[in-house]
């Protein structure tokens, strides 16, 4: 496991069970929990990371292709997916607020 994941991705992932176990054990953070995983199942949201999946998908496979991508990045694109991609979807309403 430490082939593939350094010392700050396992902290990061102790502290992030460590944290999902204590906000179950509270009712309160657990409703609250229990609203944001609702609002993430929508449908739209859904539509919008699976279309996401493929377009990623069909660029990996073309980079492969290509002899542009190994399966050594596998770890840097998921995370990229998980962090870029997510925050960018929730950005897209400002598009419309901006000048340029």
């Amino acid at each position: 496991m430490n082939e593939i994941f350094n010392n700050r991705e396992i902290a990061i992932g102790i502290w992030l069970t460590i944290s999902l176990i204590l906000v179950s054990q509270i009712p309160e953070l657990r409703s609250s929990l229990n609203g944001v995983v609702t609002a993430l199942m929508q449908k739209a949201i859904i539509t919008f990371f699976v279309f996401m999946g493929i377009h990623v998908a069909l660029s990996i496979y073309f980079l492969i292709e290509i002899k542009h991508w190994n399966s050594g990045q596998l770890k840097s694109t998921i995370i990229w997916f998980i962090f870029v991609v997510a925050i960018s979807f929730f950005h897209v309403n400002k598009i419309s607020e901006e000048n340029n």
